[in-house]
């Protein structure tokens, strides 16, 4: 269910809680199986029947992303925080999803509204660098990056992220550092390879 302070009642009984995890189970599984058709059902069923249920709307956001309905993913989400029920971790998927569909600035709002609700939350940070460094705001990614780093020095994804950011910006010898060190940890990360060999000519 949603983050924040929130009166429980019936709907929250156990009773009436196995049900609905049962079937997320269920859903998790057809999906696991290759049966999307049975997976989008039960999860469209488990919004519908507990409409604050934010675990439901992000697997089914998810499976409407992985099956090229990139633009359905996000209007569910958007829904969701219409509704408010929504927590950090919807938000970071919806500013994920916002940034392929090419829409930068409503990205960066989510992802900064993400963070404000779970400042723990380190998807968020990445996100936002990444983000941050395609709207030329480059001292607010390098930030986002070193928050991530901090917190998991040998993060592969963030270190490639920060050799994108230094490349964008020119700084060559960094950039190189950085992405050599992502490739230390994933020698197969085929975007760090490719950023290494344009920041080497």
């Amino acid at each position: 269910a949603s983050g924040g302070t929130r009166t429980y009642g019936e709907a929250d009984d156990p009773k009436t809680l196995v049900p609905l995890h049962a079937m997320l189970e269920e859903a998790l599984a057809a999906q696991d199986a290759g049966r999307r058709a049975d997976a989008e059902r039960l999860l469209q069923r488990l919004v519908s029947t507990r409409p604050d249920f934010t675990v439901a709307y992000d697997r089914l956001a998810q499976l409407y992303r992985d099956t090229g309905r990139l633009p359905r993913a996000i209007a569910l989400l958007e829904s969701a925080a219409t509704k408010g029920v929504s927590d950090a971790t919807s938000l970071a998927a919806l500013g994920g999803y916002l940034q392929e569909a090419g829409q930068l600035p409503r990205a960066i709002e989510v992802l900064e509204a993400a963070g404000r609700l779970n400042p723990a939350e380190m998807e968020v940070y990445e996100k936002l660098g990444v983000a941050y460094t395609r709207a030329g705001r480059f001292d607010d990614a390098q930030r986002m990056f070193t928050q991530v780093l901090t917190a998991s020095p040998d993060s592969a994804a963030t270190l490639n992220n920060q050799g994108s950011l230094y490349l964008a910006q020119g700084r060559w010898p960094e950039a190189i550092a950085s992405l050599r060190r992502a490739l230390a940890v994933d020698p197969s990360m085929a975007n760090a390879h490719n950023g290494l060999g344009a920041a080497l000519a």
